[in-house]
């Protein structure tokens, strides 16, 4: 009886600490996102500015190289990220800002809690005047069932973390990349000129303008 009562309040114990934090914390349920395509001299210095300028405003990075940076800022600074760019020498080419709603995700991962955890309550109540056989099956049902709460409180916990920090990606290119953007023309008079070809002749013509 002592093991019993001991194991019953190690398993209340567990669902205070995994459980009720999940289902107590109620926000907002859009997620933030954004693609940047960006030309800039120095991409390095760049990408490197970026990352101090999402520490600086309580966002951090997650990748970070020379061709890419990838963000995760509050909400509200999903649009500052473009006028911080426009601010620096570089020139955007794209920006792609999106939102999701995660209203119906958030609210099928808490109801997948919710429900586990009444299971889980009644296995419990149910364990109190249980045959050890009775007793083994019971323990197994516990342990699939606190998995499950486990799975569902980390996903809950993802989406979450994807509403309170938005992701923003920011592609890097050189101006000296630039040039394949100058397709040839549909129109066989400009090939024929060969503008082109001209471009790539004049001193800075390789650069985006």
């Amino acid at each position: 009886m002592i093991r019993r009562t001991v194991r019953r309040l190690t398993l209340i114990f567990i669902l205070l600490f995994i459980v009720l934090p999940s289902v107590a914390s109620q926000g907002d349920s859009l997620a933030a996102s954004a693609e940047i395509l960006a030309v800039t001299t120095d991409r390095a210095v760049l990408a490197r500015t970026l990352a101090d300028w999402a520490e600086e405003r309580g966002g951090y990075y997650t990748y970070r190289s020379e061709t890419e940076v990838h963000l995760r800022i509050p909400p509200r600074q999903v649009y500052a990220v473009r006028a911080f760019l426009e601010t620096s020498d570089a020139e955007i080419l794209r920006y792609n800002p999106s939102t999701v709603d995660y209203r119906q995700q958030i609210a099928d991962a808490e109801a997948a809690i919710t429900a586990r955890t009444e299971a889980l309550e009644r296995v419990l109540r149910y364990l109190e005047g249980a045959t050890i056989s009775a007793t083994l099956a019971f323990e197994r049902e516990l342990r699939s069932l606190n998995q499950e709460i486990e799975e569902y409180t980390g996903y809950l916990r993802r989406l979450r973390n994807d509403v309170r920090y938005a992701r923003v990606r920011v592609v890097l290119s050189g101006y000296e990349e630039t040039m394949p953007y100058l397709r040839q023309s549909s129109f066989e008079w400009i090939n024929d000129l060969g503008m082109y070809s001209f471009l790539e002749s004049v001193p800075g013509g390789g650069r985006y303008r």
